[in-house]
């Protein structure tokens, strides 16, 4: 755990260290070497850098090893490094964890950048005609006078439609991420690119049954893996599947001495909480849950907008922040359910999509209210109309627009739901919860988005793992023996926050704050008359789901803007 940060190029001492002094929150000690002139490699980690640590070489890395390689060639970091120097770009492929690695190649004088298959560690970098910078978050790349601080209107507009954030890039202009899965070479001022994973779908004809079992398989050796050596773990638990289901393996093989389970929720009646404690007293683990505040929003949003850089994420990453940074002043890993949906199809959208795909005759409405749930945009058909009508009741509001002259947003990828599953993997939207463990000390365990799990659901046809009216089949008779019918049957569970006048009233005044006529005038993002019908409600004064979440976006922007173009990466009002 820590940060990775560096300049190839014209560097002084004290730049290196504004960039190291810009990401507080992932470690107090510092490394600063410099294996060739003018390559300056920095890494922040949490406990004491060993000084015998090869000069070419800064990690940010959770990665799993086989016992027998460490006891014959040592620690990891230098198993990475002999690896990567015997194999090039093709050694990252065999990494298996999350990571962000620069590598220093003095037979090719090349700098490597490299993150993990899903990206959960990010490196961002730079370019000026003299240098290229890069750090794990871009908020350290501006502390250096010559990187611009200008907004990506296209990522921003994108996250206002979407409510995601784009793959692609960051809402830095100047910043660009280093795509999941993929080494980046810069060499003599050229950078060039090159996957070393790719995600491509092997579909294997078998049996529903052959499937099932060897999904259990894998997410037990997945599990196994991730807690192997752990005193404890603290497992995230919601009213759903995914998160059951670590449970039902951690306890059913007596993976790790010791199993802590938290939940999060607005109230007794939330069938999350509801659902988490029933798990819970099933497995007779320690159990805690926590009624969230809806009164600490003002306080969370503007730390997590700044952890987490590119805005994405509603409530549930209020949420997150707020469980998260719990377990992480008391344990020192957490496990979760993150990635099920993604690898097994388990999103309300999939069903959608795998409705147009068996039904023809409405796959046009179907399509267009999927771009609706994706970008806002309104169906024109009847048939997409009536679609429209049914899900939001009338109540779906369109994103505000961002002023000025900007590429046109990526349009949703709807070839196929096997490809749009591909498509989530590359574009994974669980970014957020990476700096906020970081900030805990926290290890980050998710068993399905291991590559062992991954790659085991690739191999599966569509047809076992959705239907109209079923999701994540394969995975839930995966589950079957471990855990009891009424817990393999629960649909979907969504995290939020309840929807009352209390939420309604703190994010009115939120955007009394971020989105005054004043505000709005001065930063030139948005036409106040957007910014007003965001804010108009009826006799009610309660917002409804789609205003509210377009409303929270807007002041996410504005939050945004104050602490990366205003303060150029410093923290801005965080206490």
């Amino acid at each position: 755990m820590g940060a990775i940060f560096g300049i190839v190029g014209d560097a002084r001492d004290e730049e290196l260290a504004l960039m190291a002094e810009r990401m507080p929150h992932r470690g107090r000690h510092c490394r600063i070497v410099s294996p060739a002139p003018e390559v300056h490699l920095g890494e922040l980690s949490h406990v004491s850098i060993d000084e015998l640590r090869p000069t070419n070489i800064v990690t940010d890395a959770q990665i799993t090893l086989p016992p027998a390689a460490v006891e014959s060639a040592g620690n990891s970091i230098s198993i990475l490094q002999k690896s990567i120097r015997e194999k090039k770009i093709e050694a990252f492929a065999h990494i298996d964890g999350l990571f962000a690695i620069a590598f220093w190649d003095s037979e090719s004088n090349s700098l490597f950048l490299a993150t993990d298959r899903i990206a959960f560690k990010q490196i961002y970098y730079i370019r000026t005609p003299t240098r290229l910078a890069f750090a794990s978050e871009y908020k350290a790349l501006l502390a250096l006078d010559d990187v611009a601080a200008e907004p990506n209107k296209t990522a921003l507009q994108y996250y206002l439609s979407s409510r995601l954030s784009l793959h692609t890039c960051s809402s830095l202009l100047s910043a660009t991420p280093v795509f999941r899965g993929t080494v980046l070479t810069y060499n003599r001022n050229k950078v060039t690119s090159k996957a070393y994973w790719t995600p491509k779908l092997h579909l294997e004809s078998r049996s529903m049954k052959a499937h099932s079992e060897l999904v259990a398989t894998a997410l037990r050796l997945a599990v196994e893996k991730q807690v192997r050596g752990l005193p404890e773990v603290a497992l995230t638990l919601s009213g759903g599947l995914d998160s059951a289901g670590l449970l039902a393996i951690l306890h059913k093989f007596s993976l790790t001495p010791k199993v802590s389970t938290y939940s999060i929720g607005f109230g007794h009646d939330d069938p999350e909480l509801e659902g988490a404690q029933v798990t819970a007293g099933y497995f007779g683990t320690k159990h805690h849950a926590h009624v969230f505040d809806v009164g600490r929003i003002p306080e969370i949003l503007p730390r997590l907008v700044w952890l987490m850089e590119d805005c994405s994420g509603r409530e549930e990453a209020v949420l997150q922040y707020e469980i998260e940074s719990m377990i992480g002043r008391k344990h020192g890993a957490v496990m979760a359910g993150h990635g099920a949906d993604m690898v097994f199809a388990g999103m309300p959208r999939h069903k959608l999509l795998r409705m147009a795909e068996l039904s023809p005759i409405g796959r046009t409405g179907a399509m267009e209210l999927y771009e609706q749930t994706q970008l806002g945009t309104k169906p024109k058909t009847l048939s997409g109309k009536l679609m429209s009508r049914l899900v939001f009741k009338g109540q779906d509001v369109a994103p505000p627009s961002i002023l000025g002259d900007y590429d046109k947003m990526p349009a949703p990828s709807v070839a196929s739901l096997d490809q749009n599953l591909l498509d989530n993997l590359i574009s994974n939207s669980l970014n957020y919860h990476e700096p906020i463990l970081e900030q805990t000390e926290t290890l980050s365990l998710m068993p399905y988005l291991a590559s062992e799990v991954i790659d085991c659901a690739l191999s599966i046809p569509i047809r076992f793992k959705i239907t109209p009216f079923r999701q994540k089949i394969v995975l839930r008779n995966a589950l079957n023996s471990l855990l009891p019918r009424e817990i393999v049957s629960r649909p979907k569970a969504i995290q939020q926050v309840k929807h009352d006048r209390q939420l309604s009233q703190v994010v009115d005044s939120m955007a009394d704050e971020y989105l005054s006529e004043n505000v709005v005038r001065e930063r030139a993002f948005f036409d106040m008359r957007e910014i007003d019908r965001l804010r108009k409600v009826g006799h009610g004064r309660t917002y409804s789901g789609d205003q509210l979440y377009r409303l929270w976006a807007a002041i996410n922007i504005e939050i945004w803007c104050r602490h990366f173009l205003d303060n150029r990466g410093l923290p801005w009002n965080l206490g």
